[in-house]
């Protein structure tokens, strides 16, 4: 399953720093294409983490995210 979120990366001195603020979950990265890849292996770890200390819906909820498709896809990936 694939959904987007809003990221941007930005070039900091030697850096790309990429950055997903509507959850709060940065990373960072040598080329641009490390620091997106890299963001997107913390967001899944983020939202996974979220989703076993059972705050997925919560943190969704507070992003003003749509949870029906986020929960269904962790549920039937995990169980």
């Amino acid at each position: 399953m694939e959904f987007k979120l809003p990221a941007q990366v930005r070039k900091k001195g030697k850096w790309f720093i990429s950055s997903c603020n509507l959850l709060d979950v940065h990373s960072q990265g040598h080329t641009r294409d490390q620091a997106e890849r890299n963001l997107k292996d913390a967001l899944a770890t983020f939202l996974l983490s979220c989703y076993e200390r059972g705050t997925l819906e919560i943190v969704l909820r507070e992003a003003d995210l749509e949870l029906t498709h986020l929960l269904n896809h962790f549920e039937r990936n995990l169980l």
